[in-house]
């Protein structure tokens, strides 16, 4: 195709043209200003003039940035108040009970078999003792609180409490023991069996004066055991209720269960015990051991009769007579753990074990090539996981008997122990800290000593029944109090008090 040509005549369409302005005015083209000199002279100068404002402002504000402002604060007035201090508390575990049957809608028919005896002391103010109001026993017979009222000043006494059984009934026979522990939101326990001839109860206590909903998590060799009856149970203010965990968790060797309460608070034991056949295998109780944690600390593990139990224990019905350690991993992660088992006399070389845990299951490390001995046990982890430990004893006349140690948290510069009667009662005591201890051991009726307690390690101090102890000359300590007789063993833990009054500022 050829390219279109202009009408002849026309103009250039390059160079169009414009109607002349006396025709039609606003049809003329613009009109340009002629450039001269002048004109770019003021133009150069107004740029060069903004250009200078604008280095002026930007060496302004960096200028600023570095050199120093001034400020002014003014510190908000507070006033320092110290609460008024409140009451402290302990609950018991109470007397051992038999199971006695079932009632029907889950209830449990136990029995109080005698009653323990219960030793208490305060640094200051005047213990009061009770029994709980209401009670699952049959008969009514309740554990026993122990209330410190409070103080006068701001001071925060020391208070501590323990009880101990020793029970000779038929097929229940055995020495237990425990502590008489503060209410808690949550507790882990580790012990107790459900398997043929092992008998465990959960005793849930509240001391306070709020309701308390609890709820019980139980876990086995095999993981989460899914039992009806768990959530939502009622323990009423000044009141105790006790379960048969058979009847959550039947056959289980090695059970942990995770108590938690929404409400009131409640303190949580397991109770323990063993018939072979017609004879008598043991009582103890299980206390709360430490929360899921990366490290713990075991102390005052008594292995006896070694020789006894070992050759018991290749019996059938008699396996679980062997010294031994029980995990159990929270969680989804597999847990690689070192633990370390280490003479308290230092008569032997520390034994090290390296073990891997299945996360959301219990699993156990035997200790039955250990001799006589007081051990501590430590354990390091990569994730957290709980454990406690189960130790046993035999006589020669055939009575046995078994005790179960709990994970301690360590106490901090000072501490009480009460001692509540029993045979062969020693207190031992584990340095956490790298720097040596030198304890002082103040007892009520003897003459105040001193031990040292070397960095990371752990000594045993025989201690008289029926006596209260204050320690003090230490920066933390693990402490457990141990007993051994003929053919019983048991031993309590000692608890850290809870946070007592400290000042606050507080800002209007």
């Amino acid at each position: 195709m050829s390219d279109p040509q202009l009408p002849t005549g026309q103009p250039d369409a390059a160079e169009p043209t414009w109607p002349d302005a006396d025709t039609d005015p606003e049809l003329a083209p613009p009109v340009r200003s002629p450039v001269t000199a002048k004109g770019v002279a003021v133009v150069g100068a107004r740029v060069i003039a903004g250009a200078v404002g604008v280095a002026v402002a930007f060496a302004a504000v960096t200028a600023s940035s570095f050199l120093p402002l001034p400020s002014y604060s003014v510190t908000p007035p507070g006033v320092s108040v110290t609460p008024v201090p409140a009451l402290q508390q302990r609950a018991c575990a109470g007397p051992v009970l038999r199971l006695g049957g079932e009632m029907g809608e889950g209830a449990t028919v136990v029995s109080a078999v005698g009653a323990p005896e219960v030793a208490h002391a305060a640094s200051g103010g005047r213990v009061e003792t009770v029994q709980f109001a209401a009670t699952d026993e049959s008969s009514g017979k309740a554990a026993t609180v122990l209330t410190l009222p409070a103080p006068d000043d701001a001071s925060h006494a020391l208070f501590a409490g323990s009880q101990s059984q020793l029970v000779s009934a038929g097929t229940l026979a055995g020495l237990a023991t425990a502590n008489c522990a503060e209410a808690v939101s949550q507790a882990w326990l580790v012990g107790g069996s459900t398997a043929t001839g092992r008998t465990t109860l959960v005793r849930l206590s509240n001391p306070g004066t709020v309701i308390a909903t609890v709820s019980l998590s139980v876990f086995g060799e095999l993981g989460l055991v899914d039992a009806p009856g768990t959530d939502g149970i009622v323990v009423q203010p000044g009141s105790e209720r006790i379960l048969s965990l058979a009847g959550l968790a039947p056959d289980l060797a090695s059970p942990v269960v995770h108590v938690t309460s929404v409400g009131g608070r409640i303190v949580a034991t397991l109770q323990q015990t063993t018939v072979r056949t017609l004879q008598a295998g043991g009582v103890d109780f299980v206390a709360p051991t430490q929360a899921p944690s990366r490290n713990m600390v075991i102390p005052g593990l008594v292995l006896s009769s070694h020789e006894l139990i070992e050759h018991g224990g290749a019996i059938a019905g008699f396996e679980d007579l062997a010294p031994t350690v029980r995990f159990f991993v929270p969680g989804k992660e597999t847990a690689h753990a070192r633990v370390v088992v280490s003479s308290e006399s230092g008569a032997s070389e520390p034994v090290t074990v390296t073990l891997d845990m299945a996360a959301g299951r219990t699993s156990e490390l035997p200790l039955q090539e250990f001799a006589d001995g007081s051990y501590t046990v430590t354990i390091d982890s990569d994730v957290p996981v709980v454990a406690g430990a189960r130790v046993s004893t035999m006589f020669d006349g055939g009575a046995n008997d078994f005790a179960w140690h709990a994970a301690t948290l360590p106490v901090r510069e000072r501490a009480l122990v009460a001692v509540a009667p029993g045979p062969g009662a020693a207190m031992h005591l584990h340095n956490p800290t790298e720097t040596d201890a030198a304890v002082t051991i103040a007892p009520s009726a003897d003459a105040t000593k001193t031990v040292t307690v070397p960095a990371g390690g752990s000594v045993a101090v025989a201690v008289g029944a029926g006596s209260a102890y204050e320690l003090s000359g230490f920066d933390a300590l693990h402490v457990t109090v141990s007993y051994l007789g003929d053919g019983v063993v048991s031993n309590f833990t000692v608890t850290p008090p809870g946070p007592g009054s400290k000042p606050l500022l507080v800002y209007p």
